[in-house]
């Protein structure tokens, strides 16, 4: 599990839940997010769920940071998942505008996704 100052994981009904704890996703925070993330995917065979319901602002290096985790985990089929949930809708309909909402598994809340990776 990670603890950093960025994320917190746990488990919730045997899937691994790692919440961002930062309102900000930016050129910053992505490297360390990045960090915490990829060794969490790593301990979970690349199945977990992000919560964003902290993050307020999303950058293009956030993004990106999106994109490569989901290409991690698509590589580590059939057990690769990641689900992200629990959106500012400002993000989600920034993601839903450049169509990147049809790549990634995106829910609206932690039962939908804990219920999506079980």
């Amino acid at each position: 599990m990670v603890y950093s100052a960025h994320v917190t994981s746990s488990i919730v009904n045997g899937v691994p839940v790692a919440v961002l704890t930062t309102e900000k996703v930016g050129d910053y925070e992505t490297h360390a997010i990045e960090v915490d993330l990829c060794k969490l995917a790593t301990e979970c065979r690349h199945r977990f769920a992000v919560d964003f319901s902290q993050v307020r602002l999303l950058s293009s290096v956030g993004i990106g940071l999106l994109l490569k985790l989901n290409k991690l985990a698509a590589q580590h089929k059939p057990a690769g998942k990641i689900v992200y949930f629990s959106m500012d809708p400002q993000i989600f309909k920034l993601l839903q505008m450049t169509r990147l909402d049809k790549g990634l598994a995106i829910v609206k809340d932690r039962d939908a996704a804990v219920k999506a990776l079980q």
